[in-house]
């Protein structure tokens, strides 16, 4: 594609360096979810490591193949974050709402703008 041949010419620099930046705060955003999730608890954010925590948890959810991986994200993150939150009664609700938040939500609004989508091409 012509776009992206001119955006990742070597004397593009500028361009590539805006879109490393974009790459790099969109993954910063999604992994400080659980420690957003854990303010609104009333719980300590646990910052460093709950992007730690983030980072090993998509290395390992890259791992299993579906359909037998449901479920593994749950598994792992329940185990990652038993051991950094001290109270376990939130353990539970916060790896639902950052499921639902990170996963769900984006299939939800995903269903929503593609319904939109192919409502106005069928409508030409």
């Amino acid at each position: 594609h012509k776009g992206a041949r001119d955006i990742f010419k070597r004397e593009n620099k500028v361009g590539i360096l805006i879109i490393a930046l974009l790459t790099t705060s969109f993954w910063f955003i999604e992994f400080l979810i659980p420690s957003c999730i854990l303010l609104g608890l009333d719980q300590d954010p646990i910052i460093i490591q709950s992007i730690s925590a983030q980072i090993l948890l998509l290395i390992i959810v890259m791992i299993p193949l579906t359909p037998g991986s449901s479920g593994v994200a749950e598994g792992c993150s329940a185990i990652l974050y038993s051991a950094i939150i001290p109270d376990r009664s939130v353990l539970g609700i916060m790896i639902l709402a950052w499921r639902f938040i990170t996963y769900h939500l984006n299939i939800i609004v995903g269903g929503i703008f593609q319904y939109k989508l192919i409502g106005s091409l069928s409508r030409r």
